[in-house]
C-alpha cells in the first residue's frame, strides 16, 4: 500500500518510525506534522519558480515580500558586484524548501506530498544529488553518481542539453521526480523518515 507521507516537523523533531500511523482505510496516509501548520501554498509551484526564476519570486509567491525584495536586491547588485552571490542565495532556498524549511509569510511549513512504498525510495542522498546537480549538472556527473551512466554521456555531450536539460532535473530533484538508475526515487532525509527508510 502506498504511503502519502507529510514530512517531519519544521524543528526536524521526527517521531520514531514505529510511532508512524497508517491510515489502511484512507489512502495509507502518515503524518507527522499537525495540518494547521501546513502551508497551503502549492509546493510543486514553489518549487518551480525557485529553479526556474529565482531572484525572490518564489518568496512573493509565498508571502514573504521583504525576504523576496531582499533576494532581488541582492541579485540585482550580485549581477554587478558578486556574482555568485545570487546563485548561492537561490540555492540555499531551494535547499530549504526541499528539505521541508521554508515557511510561508503566516510561518506554515510549505511541504510536498508523496506516495512511496519503502521499496521505491533511493538509498541515494538527495542533497548530494542536488549539489551535484547544481554545480556539475552541465557535465552530467550527477547521472554518473544515481547510475545513469548513459544520461551521464549524453549531457556530458550536450553541456547539460545547454542547461535546459539541468534545470529540469533541478526541478525533478526538489520535487521527488528524478530516479536513479534502479528507478527507485530520489527523497529528502524527512520523507524517507515518514516512509521508514533509514537516511
Amino acid at each position: 500500500m502506498a504511503l502519502e507521507a507529510i514530512e517531519g516537523s519544521s524543528n526536524s523533531d521526527y517521531f520514531e518510525s514505529d510511532q508512524l500511523v497508517e491510515n489502511k482505510k484512507g489512502a495509507g496516509k502518515v503524518t507527522q506534522i499537525d495540518q494547521e501548520e501546513l502551508s497551503s501554498v502549492d509546493y510543486k509551484t514553489q518549487a518551480l519558480l525557485s529553479v526556474w526564476f529565482g531572484c525572490g519570486v518564489s518568496d512573493f509567491y509565498a508571502g514573504n515580500y521583504s525576504y523576496g525584495l531582499t533576494k532581488l536586491v541582492i541579485t540585482v547588485l550580485g549581477t554587478f558586484f558578486v556574482r555568485p552571490l545570487p546563485i548561492m542565495m537561490n540555492l540555499m532556498s531551494l535547499f530549504e524548501l526541499s528539505h521541508g524549511k521554508y515557511a510561508d509569510s503566516d510561518g506554515k511549513l510549505v511541504r510536498q506530498v508523496v506516495q512511496l512504498r519503502k521499496e521505491e525510495i533511493s538509498p541515494c542522498d538527495q542533497k548530494i544529488v542536488l549539489i551535484l546537480n547544481v554545480f556539475l549538472g552541465w557535465f552530467g556527473v550527477h547521472q554518473f553518481y544515481t547510475g545513469k551512466p548513459l544520461k551521464g554521456l549524453l549531457m556530458l555531450c550536450s553541456f547539460g542539453g545547454l542547461g535546459i536539460w539541468n534545470l529540469i532535473n533541478t526541478y525533478q530533484l526538489a520535487t521527488c521526480g528524478f530516479k536513479d538508475g534502479q528507478g527507485k526515487t530520489i527523497c529528502p532525509d524527512y520523507i524517507k523518515i515518514a516512509c521508514n527508510v533509514r537516511p
